[in-house]
């Protein structure tokens, strides 16, 4: 112990948030991508007309029903495109059921589904995960040093 009551292992450790840091990056560089696939569209609503039924599979080899939703958007030429989405839904989307959508402004138009699943899924998993990793890291910078000195501690006697 030190005359201020600190010992040498009382300091915080910044190790742990220096290794979070690439998460960051890759945080950055998600929202970057997910940004430029987004270039050239813009947002408008769609119509659900119909869901496409799949199976999800699930642990422990049971399957359940899930949906694609098919929805059709007009543009602003007065055509309607019809576009199935990608990404399996569960549960289903009522029929009729107004969506956000991203229509591309070159012709032929395309349509992205828009949403949480649709367009920034990938961009907030990333972003949760790493924020929870950075979390434990700052966590352990400020708090780790006593469970330390308290196993330490434990070991002496």
């Amino acid at each position: 112990m030190t005359e201020t009551g600190k010992s040498r292992t009382g300091r915080i450790k910044w190790r742990p948030l220096l290794l979070a840091m690439p998460l960051l990056a890759l945080v950055i560089l998600d929202y970057s991508l997910t940004s430029s696939e987004l270039d050239g569209y813009s947002p408008a609503t769609g119509v659900v007309v119909d869901n496409v039924e799949s199976e999800c599979h699930r642990a422990g080899g049971r399957s359940l029903p899930c949906w694609y939703p098919v929805v059709e958007v007009e543009t602003p030429e007065g055509e309607t495109l019809r576009q199935q989405s990608s990404v399996k839904r569960r549960p289903r989307l009522p029929v009729g059921s107004e969506v956000d959508v991203w229509l591309s402004d070159a012709v032929p138009r395309r349509v992205k589904l828009g949403g949480f699943t649709g367009v920034w899924f990938r961009f907030s998993v990333v972003s949760v995960l790493a924020m929870a990793f950075v979390a434990l890291a700052v966590l352990y910078g400020l708090f780790g040093w006593k469970l330390h000195e308290a196993v330490g501690a434990g070991d002496a006697h």
